[in-house]
Order: C-alpha cells, then structure tokens, then sequence
C-alpha cells in the first residue's frame, strides 16, 4: 500500500532512516541544519559548531 501512495513522489525511491515517537523524544532534537550549495560549507560548520556547543553545555 506505501508503494501505491508514494507514486509521483519526489522522494519516492530515496532511503530514509524513521525512529519511532518514542525514540525521537530521546535522539532527536528537532534542529535541522541545512545548506543549499558547496558554498555554504562554512556557514553551516560554524552553525553545527555552535549547536553542539549549546548542546554540550547544557548535557
């Protein structure tokens, strides 16, 4: 049934990794840091930096 819906769909194809509510609560923190280009390597290093900065800081 997945199949039939996923026809048409951009991602359609595309590994993706799922965790379940409950894991989510533990491992994810719902932050997604994103670039669109090579360029945009160092920004986004700084912002990643940054974020495992604020995340250690408070573990």
């Amino acid at each position: 049934m997945a199949k039939e819906w996923a026809k048409g769909w951009q991602y359609a194809g595309d590994k993706m990794t799922v965790f379940s509510a409950t894991e989510e609560k533990v491992i994810e923190d719902r932050q997604l840091i994103t670039g669109q280009n090579p360029r945009s390597d160092h920004p986004i290093a700084a912002k990643f930096v940054g974020a495992l900065d604020r995340a250690t800081a408070t573990a």
